[in-house]
């Protein structure tokens, strides 16, 4: 793969990764975050 082909590979998961956190956004797993 290429630099440019990786990085919007990672840019994309990272887009998908923050949208499965904000639809699952509960305090039980804001206590995760913080407190791991």
């Amino acid at each position: 793969m290429h630099f440019y082909d990786l990085a919007v590979f990672f840019k994309l998961l990272l887009i998908f990764v923050l949208g499965v956190h904000s639809a699952f956004d509960t305090p039980a797993t804001d206590e995760i975050y913080y407190y791991s």
